[in-house]
């Protein structure tokens, strides 16, 4: 079926040792400063559009150092190798440990938030609002329906703010 890759992926990701996880975080800087160009670039071509307003939001994961046996079973990402190795599980991948994702993936929230400050964009940190908690991922960063309509519900008011002063605009 169309979700054997996942199952395989899923069951490569939990062979992989707690002892033999990848902990230090990589050097993050050329990406962390060309994904701020990015995010720069999209608000100023939104704007430069006409478009009324730009809401940008952080990246929720279920990542974090002492995950419990529920959150660590449905684990599918962090191979250290290139895509393709890590996507046919071939032997030997080894995997980030989910605590040196949580810090890596919190550098380019942080990223995010600062080009929020900086730019007209709206930003929602979606990251503190969804729980890490398996009831609301699928997998390391996928959507139950509980935590689609967490984002949602997080969400909601900053576009709600936006649309009123659309229409005060009018």
């Amino acid at each position: 079926g169309g979700g054997d890759w996942q199952l395989s992926r899923r069951e490569c990701r939990q062979r992989a040792k707690d002892e033999d996880l990848v902990r230090p975080t990589p050097d993050l800087t050329r990406g962390l400063e060309q994904y701020s160009s990015e995010l720069r670039k999209i608000v100023d071509l939104s704007t430069s559009l006409g478009a009324s307003g730009v809401v940008l939001a952080t990246q929720p994961t279920l990542w974090r150092k002492d995950m419990p046996a529920d959150a660590r079973a449905i684990l599918l990402s962090g191979g250290v190798a290139p895509l393709p190795d890590w996507m046919n599980c071939k032997e030997g991948i080894r995997y980030y440990a989910p605590e040196t994702q949580e810090a890596a993936l919190g550098s380019f929230n942080q990223v995010m938030l600062d080009v929020c400050k900086s730019t007209q964009a709206e930003c929602v940190d979606v990251a503190r609002i969804v729980p890490k908690e398996a009831p609301y991922f699928y997998d390391d960063m996928h959507f139950t329906e509980r935590g689609a309509e967490a984002v949602a519900t997080g969400i909601a008011p900053t576009v709600q703010k936006l649309i009123a002063r659309m229409k005060k605009l009018q």
